[in-house]
């Protein structure tokens, strides 16, 4: 979806016209006018657009939406890696090792995987939220503009 921010501006004037049968009438116009930066119009002419009053809350959301993401993918990756480490090691018949050395090292293995897989499960929980407001967002924006759009 395009989306861009904007500052909107009213501006109104008022004139008086004669009508046929010498009567005075007063009228007032009034013109609405949205400008946004020409680095960030993605917009085409005539494009009919929803407008949204701005929220500091839905740019966040989208924030943390992608950091949540990265540090998710930045888990996936380190998890791999330990898993790799770990399963290289447990393969490894060195001897430069005594047994304690390598049991300590698995110790410390497994509670890296264990502090990883609680950070893990906890980005996917603000993951399902933070996709759950999006989700709840979405809808709330259709439904205001099924609304706008049915006021004709």
């Amino acid at each position: 979806m395009k989306q861009s921010k904007g500052i909107v501006r009213k501006y109104s004037r008022e004139y008086t016209r004669t009508l046929k049968n010498g009567e005075k009438k007063k009228y007032t116009t009034e013109q609405v006018q949205i400008s946004i930066p020409k680095q960030d119009n993605v917009f085409d002419n005539n494009e009919e657009v929803l407008i949204i009053p701005y929220l500091e809350g839905m740019s966040s959301i989208n924030d943390e939406n992608i950091n949540l993401n990265e540090d998710y993918n930045d888990l996936v990756e380190e998890n791999k890696l330990l898993k790799e480490k770990l399963a290289s090691f447990e393969n490894e018949k060195s001897s430069s090792f005594s047994n304690d050395h390598k049991d300590e090292f698995i110790f410390k293995l497994q509670e890296e995987y264990i502090d990883l897989s609680k950070k893990y499960e906890n980005l996917q929980m603000e993951l399902i939220s933070l996709k759950s407001d999006q989700i709840n967002n979405e809808y709330t924006i259709k439904r205001l503009k099924n609304f706008i759009l049915n006021q004709d």
